[in-house]
C-alpha cells in the first residue's frame, strides 16, 4: 500500500457511520484533497485487495415491514484481513 493510498485508507475508517459510502468518499476527498474519482478507486482497489472492508447496515423497521428492505441507513469502512501486511 502506497503512502497516499494509507492516508485515503485511514481517513475513510475515521469517518465513521455516514448514510452512504459515497459521503464518506467525498469526505475523504474534501479531506485529503484528492479527487473523488482517485478516492473512489482507491478504495474500491483496497477493498478488492481485501485491506480493506465495507461495512453497511440495511434499513430495516421491524413493525413496518418484518422482512429486511435492500437500502442502506449506515455505511462505513473497517480494517480488512491484509491490513497488517500493510
Amino acid at each position: 500500500m502506497t503512502a497516499q493510498e494509507k492516508t485515503i485508507a485511514l481517513e475513510a475508517i475515521s469517518r465513521k457511520h455516514a448514510e452512504t459510502l459515497e459521503v464518506i468518499r467525498e469526505e475523504v476527498s474534501l479531506t485529503t484533497g484528492v479527487n473523488v474519482i482517485e478516492v473512489r478507486e482507491t478504495l474500491a482497489r483496497l477493498v478488492n485487495d481485501r485491506f480493506l472492508k465495507e461495512c453497511v447496515m440495511p434499513a430495516h423497521n421491524v413493525a413496518a415491514n418484518p422482512e429486511p428492505l435492500p437500502e442502506i441507513t449506515w455505511a462505513w469502512y473497517e480494517k480488512g484481513e491484509l491490513w497488517k501486511d500493510a
